[in-house]
């Protein structure tokens, strides 16, 4: 072997290992701030009553459905941007980070001045007027945050982005203490405080630094890209809060409260999983962009990952049997009514790993099966629980639902996941 081969393979060797750590330290500091998250939920449960959680919960859905701003713009930019600089196309890749960039401000602006009308229209209490205010003022930076977010993904720039999280995690544990003081109004506070310190951190350390600069010929490419992706993913977010809109119409805002518990069990594990996806979505796109789109060599990670999701939630629900009981009776008794429906989430931590799938469709741009994905869970998310209600109460019928639902939908995950691979063959 001649010189120049052995310090080929010990360079590739070097970023081998680089990349092993940044890995393990992005997923670390994803463990540590689901932990804090998990951590923070429950101490705010002891101060604040399930009505006031339910008032939250309707917020976090509008929020879901301001992302119809976006128009896939983000979405388009989160896959083509790593793919361009996978095939060298960096000039290419800055013009779609520039008209991202440009477009999320002006939709930001645009939320916020809907969100001042909206105002108006509120009824007077305290309670409902904070939570629009607050959510004014996380919606229009939660849409330049994505932006900032996908060019650190991108560029494969996962150290910082770990020093993100780890700063968030304690941010997340430190600010209870405004709920403990200042009750409901505190906790829209300490939203609002999160939102902006992860916005600050991220642009402070963003890896690409263009000027907005508006191309009509760029964005008609990301949101050919984008459009499809941010459908899919917009009716995917929709299923997702289908439990709880069958919650509120069946029972009362403070029922929807008492689910705030099992949906914070739920956020814990699925942003384990989201950064997960977080981290492959880009390696996977520039894999894509090296191999001209040759995806032959996925099929066995994508098996083991699915395989890995659902061992990796089992000692997790076997603690949960012991430890959620404890926390529930001795720092949050206003949930108990939340016990029975926190063991059925428990269950449903063990197939959330189906979740991945989607994002593997996504980078794949198989938008066939992509929608045989989302339309599953789509009537799974809806069917289920209706089906429940004949035999339980809503919050455990919709707990069940779910539960059933996420069994389902990681076996869906594995075959259509199987079949697009098969189909690029």
């Amino acid at each position: 072997m001649t010189f120049g081969a052995r310090l080929g393979e010990r360079l590739s060797r070097l970023v081998a290992v680089r990349e092993l750590k940044g890995a393990a330290l992005f997923s670390a500091s994803s463990v540590v701030l689901n932990l804090a998250s998990l951590a923070a939920g429950f101490l705010v449960y002891r101060w604040l009553d399930p009505y006031y959680m339910g008032i939250w919960q309707t917020m976090v859905l509008v929020q879901t459905y301001c992302n119809f701003l976006t128009l896939g713009v983000a979405n388009g930019m989160n896959r083509e941007l790593p793919y361009v600089l996978g095939r060298g196309e960096v000039e290419r890749g800055h013009r779609m980070a520039a008209t991202t960039q440009a477009f999320s401000l002006w939709v930001g602006a645009l939320s916020l001045v809907g969100f001042a009308v909206a105002l108006w229209f509120v009824p007077d209490d305290a309670s409902w007027r904070m939570s629009i205010a607050a959510l004014g003022a996380i919606v229009p930076v939660s849409f330049y945050t994505q932006y900032l977010q996908g060019t650190f993904r991108a560029n494969a720039d996962f150290d910082r982005l770990s020093v993100i999280q780890l700063v968030d995690a304690g941010l997340r544990v430190a600010s209870v203490a405004l709920v403990y003081f200042f009750g409901y109004a505190g906790y829209c506070a300490r939203a609002v405080a999160l939102g902006m310190a992860v916005a600050v951190l991220t642009y402070a350390w963003r890896p690409i630094r263009v000027r907005s600069t508006f191309s009509w010929s760029t964005l008609k490419e990301l949101c050919r890209t984008g459009i499809p992706i941010f459908a899919f993913s917009y009716v995917f977010g929709f299923a997702d809060s289908i439990p709880r809109l069958v919650l509120l119409n069946e029972d009362t805002v403070e029922t929807l409260g008492l689910y705030a518990p099992v949906l914070t069990l739920l956020g814990t594990m699925n942003a384990f999983f989201d950064s997960l996806r977080a981290y492959l979505y880009p390696k996977v796109s520039h894999y894509l962009g090296r191999r001209n789109d040759d995806a032959r060599g996925l099929w066995r990670p994508t098996f083991a990952i699915h395989l890995l999701s659902v061992l990796s939630a089992i000692p997790v629900a076997l603690a949960g049997v012991w430890l959620i009981p404890l926390v529930v009776e001795h720092f949050m008794p206003r949930y108990m009514g939340s016990l029975e429906a926190l063991n059925v989430g428990l269950v449903i931590i063990l197939f959330l790993g189906y979740r991945i799938g989607a994002t593997l469709l996504t980078a794949l741009k198989s938008w066939r099966y992509l929608a045989l994905f989302v339309g599953c869970f789509l009537v799974l998310q809806w069917a289920l629980p209706m089906l429940f209600l004949a035999w339980f109460p809503p919050l455990l019928a919709v707990s069940w639902g779910q539960a059933a639902s996420a069994a389902v939908m990681l076996g869906v995950s594995l075959l259509v996941n199987r079949l697009a691979m098969r189909a690029g063959e």
